[in-house]
């Protein structure tokens, strides 16, 4: 028959190693008790001779696998979410053009600092409207406390390509060469002197 100090031992023993096996995430199913007042807890059911106890798991142990598993699932598809929308930034910045999302750092590496700012508070947030003249086009960008929510292109602005005048008739030659000859115009220095460079600037666009 096993001594009192003996008994204690095993006590500890069989407490410890149901500590570790919860620790570790193994789930004991029951928990047996001997004559001498041994205690174990094991997945298996007990022997014929101990009281058997079948444990009921703490709430949310059997549940805890598959919210953690969702929950892991959620965190690993944010990250994923995060690595395309860095991975569009970058693509957008290296081609030079805005894109929703960006912070204004980002917004800077792409276009640079815009020609013009208008900002307001809205609603308890800063609102700016960014103005780009870019290659004869006006690009307005729009951001809500440093990240871009809208942005819109239009051809034209500051910059812009103006068509060149198309060259004077031959009539509009005869037309200045006349203006030249008239007498009313011969006693004016000023007016012979623009009404020449006119006509050597006519003859030379022919």
């Amino acid at each position: 028959m096993a001594c009192p100090h003996q008994r204690q031992w095993v006590k500890l023993v069989a407490l410890a190693c149901g500590a570790l096996l919860l620790s570790t995430g193994v789930q004991a199913q029951y928990k047996c008790k001997s004559a001498d007042g041994a205690v174990t807890f094991q997945q298996t059911p007990c022997a014929a001779s101990e009281q058997q106890e079948r444990l009921r798991h703490a709430a949310g142990s059997a549940s805890e696998p598959a919210s953690a598993q969702a929950k892991d699932g959620q965190s690993a598809q944010a990250k994923v979410a995060e690595l395309e929308r860095r991975l569009r930034i970058r693509e957008a910045i290296n081609m030079g053009r805005p894109m929703v999302g960006m912070t204004q750092d980002e917004l800077s590496q792409a276009i640079g600092s815009p020609d013009r700012t208008n900002t307001g508070q809205y609603g308890g947030s800063q609102q700016d409207q960014l103005i780009y003249f870019r290659n004869g086009r006006t690009v307005y960008v729009y951001t809500r406390d440093g990240v871009v929510t809208a942005i819109q292109d239009q051809d034209g602005g500051k910059g812009a390509a103006v068509p060149p005048k198309p060259c004077p008739s031959a009539r509009e030659i005869r037309d200045i060469e006349m203006d030249i000859s008239k007498i009313a115009n011969r006693d004016n220095p000023q007016l012979q002197a623009e009404l020449h460079k006119r006509l050597h600037d006519a003859k030379a666009c022919r």
